[in-house]
């Protein structure tokens, strides 16, 4: 099994293409007073495209989640990412942190 250290790092790029990808956001008409019945809620979807476009800070994201130790590993030609935590304490017991599906890590961790 090939173990690889890495770094989450998102290109300039990306975030770049994806700030212009939300300013270039075509809004759909909503039914009047539908609120959530017919999918999310279109003031609550602008809402969160400002966020996003405004105020999320992707680096500040991005040291957080690298404070961590994580790796990739190949295991029967399936990619794993996982983070690995040395325990603490007198008696440390050591924590591998893998992605589930749907959810993952992160969500575990930095639960919002």
């Amino acid at each position: 099994m090939n173990v690889q250290p890495f770094k989450v790092q998102i290109p300039q790029a990306t975030l770049d293409d994806l700030h212009q990808r939300l300013a270039r956001t075509r809004w759909p008409d909503e039914v009047a007073g539908a609120n959530w019945d017919y999918g999310a809620n279109l003031i609550y979807m602008k809402e969160l495209t400002a966020y996003w476009q405004n105020e999320f800070d992707w680096h500040a994201q991005e040291k957080r989640i690298n404070a961590f130790a994580h790796f990739r590993a190949d295991l029967d030609g399936f990619g794993i990412h996982f983070i690995y935590e040395r325990g603490q304490g007198p008696s440390p017991v050591p924590i591998i942190i893998t992605h589930g599906w749907p959810g993952s890590f992160f969500q575990r961790h930095f639960a919002v």
